[in-house]
């Protein structure tokens, strides 16, 4: 393998009697015999003592592929590809790219890779860069817009028995376009939360033989929402935007999202990816999921209508939620929302209806239009005078 040395960032020394200070972009590094010093947002954070290093390749990551640093494979970052993410640069640094040194890993790792993708990252590193750290306090962070942004602590393995630690990550999105460069840094995943923290994430073929999607956010921050991505192959760069946004609700509780692919026509294994999108406009893919769609082109399967409310979501919701019922036979329909008291707060439906599905969303206002208050509601669905009733909570 060829290493190449290179110099990181830009560096400029203004040395003299009347001005002696040092003046280095973020990110880059000043290194002296004995000593260097990192930047973080402009300024100069103290100076560790050692043996400074970086180590730099490049390699196409098609497959699991190993980027070795100073030491070789003692403190390589390996990459596992779900699809062939292009030509990708690897540096491995010492020291620490962070204010808080105690919190975080005294190395760092920079990437950029020509193509987008998710994969698995292994980091090894000397364990005695862990100091008071043990590897399950880890999660990645990213610079992102002055500051680290939680990116990923998706915990696979790890361990620190010996000289030498390894920790991985599965999960982990890079994209090709977002900056180009990601300056990662292993530090303690309680430092900042992650702006979601998905628990759950599926895809199974509905009663009425569409790709049903549904994710269970434990909690949500700074998040505006998601988007559904299918692809035929596990290429992300592949793969199409096939839902409108589905707004998030921005709340401490455990959320759970639906949505069907109602466009699949032609059998076979299809991929499916969530992105979330943060107010600040930063992205996340999750996936992919893999789903083998077996109905022939004839239709869909025959598997009957049950009269019902289906599914509502999000919930709990802030302030619109998704209401999707089903009717066996055509019938007429009341759907209604009532509080916990089981008063009426507003007629979403009165009318005469064909059999089939139906998708509806109240947007959280009283008949008169005023908002609701947070609490328990009740939708109800009352049809060939039987009532179904499922719950949801607004949750501002």
């Amino acid at each position: 393998m060829k290493t190449i040395l290179t110099v990181v960032g830009c560096l400029a020394f203004c040395l003299c009697l009347a001005a002696p200070s040092l003046v280095i972009e973020s990110g880059s590094m000043a290194f002296t015999n004995k000593a260097y010093i990192s930047i973080n947002e402009g300024r100069p954070i103290t100076p560790n003592y050692g043996t400074p290093f970086y180590s730099v390749n490049t390699l196409n990551c098609s497959a699991s592929t190993n980027y070795y640093g100073p030491e070789g494979m003692l403190d390589a970052l390996t990459i596992n590809p779900s699809s062939d993410l292009g030509s990708v640069t690897v540096s491995i640094y010492s020291g620490s790219y962070h204010p808080n040194a105690t919190s975080s890993v005294t190395q760092w790792w920079n990437i950029s890779t020509s193509n987008s993708g998710t994969c698995s990252l292994t980091f090894r590193f000397r364990s005695t860069y862990l100091g008071s750290l043990t590897l399950t306090d880890l999660a990645i962070y990213e610079y992102q817009d002055g500051q680290w942004q939680k990116i990923n602590e998706n915990l696979e393995d790890s361990d620190s028995s010996g000289d030498f630690s390894y920790i991985t990550f599965s999960g982990v999105y890079i994209s090709s376009t977002q900056k180009g460069s990601h300056s990662l840094i292993l530090s303690s995943k309680n430092e900042h939360p992650l702006p979601v923290q998905l628990s759950a994430f599926n895809v199974s073929l509905s009663a009425n033989g569409f790709a049903k999607l549904e994710w269970v956010t434990q909690t949500e921050s700074g998040m505006l929402g998601y988007y559904i991505y299918r692809g035929t192959t596990p290429d992300l760069n592949a793969a199409i935007e096939i839902s409108p946004l589905i707004l998030a609700t921005n709340t401490s509780h455990p959320v759970s999202y639906y949505y069907e692919d109602k466009q699949l026509s032609n059998p076979g294994r299809y991929y499916y990816w969530l992105q979330n999108v943060e107010l600040n406009g930063h992205i996340n893919f999750y996936g992919f999921i893999p789903f083998d769609y077996n109905i022939d082109n004839g239709g869909t399967p025959p598997i009957p209508l049950i009269t019902g409310i289906s599914s509502i979501w999000p919930n709990p919701f802030n302030p619109e939620v998704n209401i999707e019922y089903s009717l066996k036979q055509d019938d007429i329909v009341k759907l209604q929302i009532l509080n916990a008291q089981g008063q009426i707060v507003r007629v979403l439906e009165q009318a005469n209806k064909n059999a089939g599905t139906y998708r509806i969303q109240w947007d959280g206002k009283d008949s008169n239009g005023r908002n609701c208050a947070s609490g328990l509601y009740l939708i109800h669905l009352n049809c060939s005078g039987k009532s179904y009733i499922k719950k949801g909570i607004l949750l501002k």
